[in-house]
């Protein structure tokens, strides 16, 4: 989870610093390269808790005995799906951002496209960090 959040912030640091025309946001874009690189890190430390499912989440093997009945957004193959697929967008999604922060100031067309990518960066970050956050609290769950 750590290195999780250190990969999502860099690019969502530099992001908003960018969208309220923060004055020190060039001296800190190079944070978005820099922390990107810790993305395959963390997405064979997602795997290495999700192989070993019944290790991490206490409910994994039998959702019945928890005494409560466990929605089918928490059985394992779509736990698994979301969040490995959400963690490639988000990587897609930064690794974009971070092409146009190349290149940025090219052209005002470039200019554009840069922004553009900027606005959904917050928007995806907190909605991936609270699907996340979410799932993993589901690891403090004991059964009785």
């Amino acid at each position: 989870m750590v290195v999780l959040s250190l990969a999502l912030s860099g690019v969502a640091l530099c992001s908003v610093l960018h969208l309220v025309n923060a004055k020190w946001r060039f001296d800190v874009r190079h944070l978005a390269t820099s922390l990107y690189a810790l993305f395959p890190l963390a997405l064979v430390l997602l795997v290495v808790l999700l192989v070993g499912g019944s290790h991490t989440f206490p409910w994994w093997d039998n959702p019945e005995a928890a005494g409560a009945h466990m929605p089918g957004w928490y059985r394992p193959h779509w736990l698994i799906a979301r969040e490995v697929i959400g963690l490639l967008f988000m990587m897609g999604l930064y690794s974009v951002f971070i092409k146009r922060q190349l290149v940025a100031e090219r052209s005002p067309e470039d200019a554009a496209r840069f922004h553009h990518v900027a606005t959904w960066i917050p928007f995806f970050f907190v909605l991936y960090s609270t699907m996340v956050a979410w799932d993993f609290e589901m690891t403090l769950f004991r059964i009785a």
